[in-house]
């Protein structure tokens, strides 16, 4: 989710071309593992998929997101819900060469 008033929104607006970073440690940040994602970033304003991005983030929140979806579906230009079309990955962790890496770990 981005504001879509917002200096990414904006900047995206320019340059669709955008980086997402995921990155996985533990407590210590002794293990850790990083994903760049890189693609084209768009905001989504289809009814139907807005309904369905909320009901999901409801389902994980355990909230009942229906009045605020159908605030948007009015309005679909400023849902904040944004999709990126991930063209290539690259990645890197803490482990060393030939070292296995359990991502159980972060769980």
């Amino acid at each position: 989710m981005i504001n879509p008033k917002g200096t990414t929104a904006a900047n995206v607006s320019v340059n669709s071309n955008v980086l997402v970073k995921i990155t996985f440690a533990n407590r210590n940040l002794s293990r850790w593992a990083g994903i760049s994602c890189f693609g084209t970033g768009s905001f989504i304003k289809d009814k139907e998929k807005i309904l369905q991005g909320w009901e999901k983030l409801g389902d994980i929140m355990q909230t009942d997101y229906s009045k605020i979806a159908e605030k948007f579906c009015i309005n679909p230009d400023r849902s904040p819900f944004f999709r990126v079309k991930i063209d290539s990955m690259t990645g890197r962790c803490s482990a060393k060469p030939s070292e296995s890496f359990d991502f159980k770990m972060f769980e």
